[in-house]
């Protein structure tokens, strides 16, 4: 089976907001903490943008335009009373699932150690406008516009997912309730300006920093308010504790990427691009026997030199208890995407009859997560 054209039209379909910012001239930097195990980072935005980068989630691509998404470096709001910049993020919610987000990554520049695991704290302080006790449309435009905080080994990167939405490839586990951007004021409509917030949060889950001593910060917000949120981040601290001793050879583990909030696996038709449940068979496009191929995407499965696809054992098992592989067609990097692999595998005889299906592979020995996608069970049905 060909799958050239299948690369070309995934690069397509996957594009990354690209965000640039001015560079500014820095303030005289702040005093040194005192020495501690612990790694304590402080990111002022009235220096710049300071490495953050900002990226939104959520959204339809084809009419983007809609969402009126905007991140910039801007001046702070005279009513602060305060000379400088925030960094600014704007967006229409919508889809009642926006995610307007920054991402950081800390590396061995830092501090940080290659296989430490960390617990990261975080305190964010930010402009809101948004009032307490106010009424909006899905919900309250302050209390319903979550603070999120969270820390990954892999970097949070966007794509596009199912329906032509943009998806993040952590989701489900990059981040941590810190509360909402309700900034305290009684609701007035006639009268909303900014007020400084700042909420404090642990991280719920230990990180453990890569091979290369790397690991990524993520603070944004996810909204349930069906309206424009606008924010000024002022600053963002971080505190990196060390949990126990570092692995001596860290691995990252191979991870397929699963939609938002659930364990459903990223997954579509390798021939008609379309997602589950899939048919058994689908005629008349690249495969030669007529069976349905499916595309899996994941992170940290990159094939070494020399290595076939025998490297890579896909494993399922449907609601029968029944056990099995899935014949691997191809595992290829996404062209412009370092961090995500493409794994194409032909639908079995084992599956006829199933309907619900988990898979998870297996790479070097080493296991990924389990994800779950539906098929149609009679083996005659073609798409």
């Amino acid at each position: 089976m060909n799958f050239k054209v299948l690369r070309i039209i995934t690069c397509a379909l996957m594009l990354i907001l690209a965000v640039t910012s001015p560079s500014f001239a820095p303030r005289p930097s702040r005093a040194a903490p005192a020495q501690s195990p612990d790694i304590r980072r402080a990111f002022d935005f009235r220096d710049g943008t300071l490495g953050w980068q900002p990226d939104f989630v959520g959204y339809t691509q084809y009419n983007q335009d809609i969402y009126e998404l905007l991140a910039e470096l801007r001046a702070l709001p005279p009513e602060l009373s305060v000379s400088g910049t925030g960094f600014y993020l704007q967006g229409h919610n919508r889809c009642d699932c926006l995610v307007m987000f920054l991402k950081r990554r800390l590396g061995a520049q830092d501090g940080v150690v290659a296989g430490q695991r960390y617990r990261a704290s975080f305190t964010v302080r930010l402009a809101s406008n948004a009032q307490s006790g106010c009424i909006g449309i899905g919900g309250a435009p302050g209390e319903s516009v979550r603070l999120l905080v969270g820390a990954s080994q892999i970097e949070p990167v966007t794509f596009v997912g199912p329906y032509d939405t943009r998806r993040l490839n952590l989701e489900s586990t990059v981040a941590t309730l810190a509360g909402n951007i309700a900034n305290g004021q009684p609701c007035n409509l006639n009268l909303n300006p900014y007020i400084s917030i700042e909420r404090m949060q642990q991280h719920v889950s230990e990180v453990t920093a890569d091979s290369a001593g790397n690991l990524w910060l993520f603070v944004g917000t996810g909204s349930g308010f069906e309206g424009r949120t606008t924010l000024y981040y002022q600053g963002i601290d971080v505190v990196l504790t060390p949990v126990g001793t570092p692995e001596a050879n860290p691995v990252n583990p191979p991870t397929l990427l699963t939609e938002e909030n659930t364990q459903n696996a990223v997954a579509i038709n390798a021939q008609t691009f379309t997602r589950d449940p899939f048919p058994f068979y689908t005629t008349g496009f690249f495969s030669s026997d007529g069976r349905t191929y499916i595309m899996f995407f994941a992170a940290n499965t990159q094939l070494m030199e020399g290595e076939s696809l025998s490297t890579v054992t896909v494993l399922a098992e449907d609601e029968r208890g029944i056990k099995f592989q899935l014949p691997v067609d191809s595992v290829l990097r996404v062209p412009n995407f370092d961090w995500l692999t493409q794994i194409v595998v032909r639908l079995p005889n084992e599956l006829i009859g199933a309907r619900n299906v988990r898979v998870s592979f297996n790479l070097r020995g080493a296991s990924s997560n389990t994800a779950a996608l539906k098929v149609i069970s009679d083996a005659n049905r073609s798409q």
